[in-house]
């Protein structure tokens, strides 16, 4: 819970304490009146950005070779990105591994009969018509293993104060409507708190296919919409 402070006129913080100047001082025995209000409000919005990650992924005997390889193959995976417009900025190694393939005997011993070496890679698109054309390159062009799409947005945060004000504006309508009701008229606000709220989950479940060697059809990707909730707690003074 986040808490903004604000400088209202005739309110003064005294010693940790709220203290009142003349302006909004009670009279003699007369208790100030206060109203307090939650507001509500949220905004939807379609991602516009997609993130996946593709990986070659192979085993053999010699390391070399094995290398060599998976080299060959992830290079391809980069050229058929680039082909489908995705920047070099947007394009990122998100691991490289080598690590001895062990196998047991006849006699039950560990032995090592190769290496596993992969490569991945971590892709942003900001173009979402392509992001089903983008998973099919790139399993055509050797990755053995694709992983997305996860959808975030460019302008969250710009999501997230929009859905914040019609919140303050559902507050403030309470606020007035229960100071009508008091025979009272909405004063400044004396606290405001932001009640922090969970965002749901992406959309569109993050999903991992192993690639086989025929080609595939375009994978149908639909973003859908996501929802920015938010929420305040506010006490008025009332007048």
């Amino acid at each position: 819970m986040r808490r903004f402070g604000l400088k209202s006129v005739g309110v003064i913080l005294w010693a940790g304490a709220w203290a009142l100047s003349p302006l909004w001082a009670s009279e003699p025995g007369k208790d100030v009146r206060t109203v307090t209000v939650q507001g509500n409000g949220g905004i939807d919005a379609v991602p516009d950005i997609a993130h996946l990650s593709a990986e070659v992924s192979e085993d053999g005997p010699q390391l070399e070779a094995v290398a060599a390889s998976v080299r060959a193959k992830i290079g391809r995976v980069l050229e058929a990105l680039r082909a489908q417009g995705i920047p070099d900025k947007d394009i990122q190694t998100q691991v490289f591994n080598i690590q001895p393939k062990w196998e047991n005997d006849r006699r039950g011993n560990v032995t090592r009969v190769g290496f596993i070496v992969s490569n991945g890679i971590a892709v942003k698109a900001e173009d979402l018509k392509k992001v089903g054309k983008i998973l099919t390159a790139v399993a055509d062009a050797g990755a053995t293993r694709v992983r997305g799409p996860d959808f975030s947005f460019s302008r969250r945060q710009e999501l997230e104060r929009q859905a914040l004000k019609l919140a303050m504006e559902d507050a403030k309508a309470k606020a007035s409507l229960l100071a009508q009701a008091a025979d009272a008229s909405l004063g400044p606000a004396l606290t405001i708190d932001e009640i922090r709220t969970g965002l749901p989950p992406s959309p569109v479940m993050a999903r991992a296919f192993a690639a086989s060697g025929a080609s595939a059809a375009e994978e149908p990707i639909a973003a859908g919409q996501q929802s920015f909730p938010a929420s305040v707690r506010i006490t008025y003074f009332l007048k």
